[in-house]
Parts: C-alpha cells; sequence; structure tokens
C-alpha cells in the first residue's frame, strides 16, 4: 500500500478517534501507524546497497507489479509478530506506548487487507523465524 493511501487512512481513524482520545494518544497514533514503514527503508538500504528514497519507492513499485514472478517480499522487522509482543509489553510499563502499538496494528491490518487483494498475502514474512528461514531458501 503507499504511502499516500497510509497517510489517507490514518488521517481518517484519528479523526474519528477525535470522539475517544486526546491530542497526544491520536498523535502517538498516527506515529505509529505511519513510522512502521521505516522498516521498508532499512530493508532497501540492505538488499540494495543504496540510500536514495525516491528509488526505494522505485523498488518496492517494482515488486509490486512483478509478485507473481518472486517469492519472497523481504522482512520488514517492525512488521513482525515479536516486534508487536516486545512494544505490547513496554506498553505494560510505558502506557502512551500503547497508541503507537494500535496505530502500529491498524497499519499491519491495511496491509494484509491490501497483499490479500494482490493474491500475495503468502510473500512477506510475519516473525523474524520465518524471514531467516524465507532468505536460506
Amino acid at each position: 500500500m503507499s504511502l499516500g493511501s497510509h497517510l489517507k487512512y490514518t488521517a481518517v481513524a484519528s479523526t474519528i478517534m477525535l470522539v475517544f482520545w486526546d491530542l497526544q494518544q491520536i498523535l502517538l497514533f498516527a506515529i505509529g501507524s505511519i513510522l512502521i514503514d521505516a522498516d521498508h527503508y532499512i530493508f532497501y538500504v540492505f538488499k540494495c546497497k543504496r540510500f536514495d528514497i525516491k528509488g526505494m519507492f522505485t523498488y518496492y513499485d517494482m515488486l509490486t507489479r512483478e509478485k507473481d514472478r518472486i517469492t519472497y517480499l523481504g522482512i520488514f522487522v517492525f512488521h513482525t509478530v515479536e516486534f508487536f509482543i516486545v512494544a505490547g509489553i513496554l506498553s505494560l510499563y510505558i502506557p502512551l506506548i500503547l497508541y503507537l502499538l494500535l496505530g502500529m496494528f491498524f497499519h499491519y491490518i491495511l496491509d494484509i487487507i491490501y497483499l490479500y487483494k494482490l493474491k500475495c498475502v503468502k510473500l512477506r514474512a510475519y516473525s523474524l523465524i520465518q524471514g531467516f528461514i524465507y532468505y536460506i531458501r
């Protein structure tokens, strides 16, 4: 899913949450929903040995177009079950992290829906262990 789409859906969800949360909580939700994708940049730098953000968007557009010919999209650390567990445990000690976690979870659900529509849900690793297994193959 594109950055623009994530921003749009996050803005809508944040507006709805104005009824239930204060501005700090909404801001943390939005930050969690958007910054979770920083791992896409980390993976791009690791895989392509390049640091340009425009190139990263081009790379992921290419992956989306070539989804029927590739077997693995990569491991995105912030999108793994383990990262969510760590964030969940931290939220028990630092309550505001819960709103970051909820934003991340919101983003994650949008990603799953998008990948399902593209018929490529199985191309992404959902845990670090699964990612390393895919990487070894």
